[in-house]
């Protein structure tokens, strides 16, 4: 028996083939140049929009502007060299500021339009109900209570009328890591206001209180941003 091959079909078959072996070379030429880059997340910091185990495509030729996240790389004696992703929150000559939680620009609370994450305090059972409805992104137990600390968005947070229970550091209480950096008496909730000199950018992590970012670690040079976020998967 003789089968006819359908040529279209053949050719057709060949250019797919072809555009994808195009593709593979395209883009790890761009990977050995590293103008684009395939990144793992390996935190929650930045739950709940870049949930942990997500893949991240970056790139170099993505300009940096307010609201992206990005690439950065660092070094300090705490954690060493390495590279984290954050979201850009401030810019030159923006004046932010943290005030219970709240992190304002240019004295607008720009948390209010943004989905974010935050730590709350909170009973066993009502913990109980949020770990059934898979809502939490991290727990720890509180020693001798019956309450935990938990890490869930602020839309669960609302939709549970949970917002009172969020843990947050008072304005007489300053951390000495940000302490040691901005030689001010601040902490991760009640900090500046900070105006953001030139050619510097304040990144923070969605995951507010689980970030270890421009709070932290000061302010990010440009010549710092390896990547700016294009996708995630």
């Amino acid at each position: 028996m003789i089968v006819k091959v359908n040529r279209k079909s053949k050719r057709l078959t060949i250019f797919l083939f072809s555009l994808v072996a195009v593709f593979f070379i395209f883009f790890f030429v761009l990977n050995h140049f590293q103008i684009v880059k395939i990144y793992k997340e390996v935190t929650t910091v930045n739950e709940p929009n870049i949930v942990l185990g997500s893949h991240i495509l970056v790139s170099k030729l993505k300009k940096p502007q307010l609201g992206n996240f990005v690439i950065i790389k660092h070094s300090d004696t705490v954690v060493g060299d390495y590279e984290a992703m954050f979201r850009i929150m401030g810019a030159s000559q923006d004046t932010i500021a943290f005030k219970y939680g709240m992190f304002y620009r240019n004295g607008e609370n720009t948390d209010q339009t943004m989905s974010l994450s935050h730590s709350l305090l909170i009973s066993r059972s009502t913990r109980d109900k949020l770990k059934s409805a898979n809502v939490i992104i991290s727990e720890q137990p509180k020693m001798w209570t019956d309450t935990f600390l938990v890490q869930i968005n602020n839309q669960v947070a609302s939709n549970y009328k949970l917002g009172n229970q969020q843990v947050l550091s008072p304005p007489n209480e300053p951390d000495e890591l940000i302490e040691n950096i901005y030689k001010q008496r601040w902490n991760k909730d009640n900090f500046g206001p900070l105006v953001i000199p030139k050619g510097k950018f304040f990144v923070v992590g969605d995951n507010r209180d689980a970030a270890y970012d421009s709070r932290y670690i000061g302010l990010i040079d440009e010549s710092d941003i390896v990547g700016t976020y294009l996708w995630n998967w």
